[in-house]
């Protein structure tokens, strides 16, 4: 298993969420969060996002998420990786919760 880290951001994700299907969140003639409160006004003026993945023999730690990696795996595997490479995160459920490139892993 190879041991990195990366970090991502602080970066302005408000565009990127408006894109994605919910630009009147952040509109502030057009935004309707009337289901829980009763202030017209309110919307989203800015939404910051930060992430943070790394991975070593101790397991994963992404973002606020900690999980283990359990007992009983057997011997570890010595995997050299001296190139480029994808990785994923991926919940019991099998959606990917966290994944990138590592481009140098120096």
């Amino acid at each position: 298993m190879p041991k990195f880290r990366i970090s991502w951001g602080p970066e302005e994700f408000k565009e990127t969420l408006a894109a994605m299907g919910m630009p009147r969140a952040f509109d502030e003639n057009r935004a309707d969060f009337s289901n829980v409160t009763t202030d017209e006004k309110l919307h989203i003026p800015h939404l910051l996002q930060k992430a943070f993945v790394g991975i070593d023999e101790s397991g994963t730690e992404a973002a606020a998420v900690t999980p283990g990696l359990g007992g009983g795996l057997g011997s570890p595997e010595r995997v050299a990786v001296d190139h480029p490479f994808l990785f994923a995160i991926v919940d019991k459920t099998g959606a990917v919760v966290f994944a990138g490139q590592v481009m140098d892993p120096r």
